[in-house]
């Protein structure tokens, strides 16, 4: 991966972005490895609970939700060629600056996904699954309770092009109970898109993007982070990325403008993926739970 990104280098007020040298010219020259040397593959890592099948097909993923704007340039790399890996399907999904999912009622409600949340996700029953949701707080619960079952904000699919390119439009993610900052990721392939939806193929890679603590540090005093009361999780308390936060995880980030976060973050990494490859979820009885009705 040396190869693909450099060490973060910038120090812009005091910060230090994880900008490098290749975000400093055109994205599109990313060298690849030479012929014959070898890619590292991007870890599997875990799908959690909030994966829904059936993602929308498009760029810009915020659906108006507020906070730190993030455009977001993942390159997918064949590992058995080297070369950069066309027409895969890649697929992300994260929360909102309230630690917030979309499409999931029962995960939302019991704090797990909201702000002030308890210790973490429920247990699962004997069989594997997700306890039945609580009961219904009503229109006047806290805002973390509401339902999120027909909203899609923070989630969609792009088929990378010939460069093995894919561009989100989306914001800097925020956090909850047990975890530090993170974006889900799978990478479809052999499928096809049927009017705004991909589907078919098999699912190459499952993985997660990590967030240097230093940058998630200051996006915290940006509103509308700043609201948020639940203490965050570090990289290296967080069971997922423990193993996991060099260049094969972490994203690498360069500011719109270093005097103010705030304006926006351009964030770049590759996933090295054996299209070929089939591998199991990391925990497996998280299985999808189909996508929620679309109104």
């Amino acid at each position: 991966m040396d190869s693909l990104f450099s060490r973060r280098k910038v120090i812009a007020g005091g910060l230090r972005l994880a900008a490098t040298s290749a975000l400093s010219r055109p994205l599109r020259a990313f060298p690849l490895a030479a012929s014959g040397s070898a890619f590292v593959l991007t870890p599997e890592l875990e799908t959690g609970p909030f994966y829904i099948a059936s993602e929308l097909v498009r760029k810009d993923i915020t659906e108006s939700k507020p906070g730190v704007p993030l455009r977001l340039h993942i390159r997918v790399i064949d590992a058995t060629t080297y070369k950069p890996l066309k027409n895969a399907a890649v697929d992300i999904w994260h929360c909102d600056a309230a630690g917030i999912y979309s499409g999931y009622t029962s995960s939302n409600a019991d704090g797990f996904g909201g702000p002030g949340g308890p210790s973490g996700p429920p247990p699962l029953d004997g069989n594997g699954h997700m306890p039945p949701p609580p009961p219904d707080h009503g229109p006047g619960g806290p805002p973390a309770m509401r339902p999120t079952d027909k909203e899609t904000f923070l989630r969609g699919i792009q088929l990378t092009d010939a460069d093995g390119f894919v561009e989100f439009q989306t914001i800097y993610p925020g956090w909850y109970v047990s975890r530090d900052i993170h974006i889900h990721t799978k990478v479809h392939v052999g499928g096809a898109v049927s009017g705004n939806i991909y589907a078919g193929g098999h699912i190459s890679h499952t993985g997660q993007i990590a967030f240097p603590d230093d940058i998630s540090d200051a996006v915290a005093k940006i509103a509308p982070y700043s609201h948020h009361k639940t203490m965050r999780t570090r990289l290296d308390e967080d069971h997922v990325f423990q193993s996991h936060t060099d260049a094969t995880t972490m994203l690498q980030l360069s500011a719109v403008n270093a005097a103010s976060l705030g304006d926006g973050m351009t964030g770049t990494i590759a996933l090295v993926v054996d299209p070929s490859a089939a591998p199991e979820p990391a925990n497996p009885i998280m299985r999808p739970m189909g996508p929620p009705e679309r109104s």
